[in-house]
């Protein structure tokens, strides 16, 4: 991979972990997840870095297609990114938030918020 912006990379990463080998494993998932990770699902649930390793085996493949990304610097090391998701199984459209820090010189996801789009 060459060069990127940081909105490149920030936009790379959250497409990784749309990535159905990535939402499979639990070592990419443990390095992509700051260990204060919290995630507001949009079922309601609340669940933290522990919790969603531990679902992986859960996990089913599912196409979810992003797009629209706004990625907004916060401070030099806090990025905000917001954008939209279609998942094809389930046929919902949902708006997320996600918020990627510098951690010992890798970015990792902070917190993360879905909510489903009303039809």
């Amino acid at each position: 991979m060459g060069v990127q912006t940081l909105s490149e990379k920030i936009i790379y990463l959250e497409k990784r972990l749309l990535d159905p080998k990535v939402r499979k494993s639990v070592e990419e998932l443990d390095k992509l997840l700051a260990d204060e990770f919290i995630e507001y699902c949009t079922s309601g649930y609340v669940c933290n870095k522990q919790e969603t390793l531990d679902s992986v085996p859960d996990n089913k493949e599912v196409e979810i297609v992003p797009k629209n990304f706004i990625v907004r610097s916060l401070a030099q090391d806090v990025v905000l990114i917001n954008f939209e998701t279609f998942n094809k199984s389930t046929g919902v459209t949902s708006r997320r938030s996600s918020i990627w820090k510098l951690i010992d010189g890798t970015w990792q996801l902070f917190f993360h918020q879905g909510t489903k789009v009303r039809e």
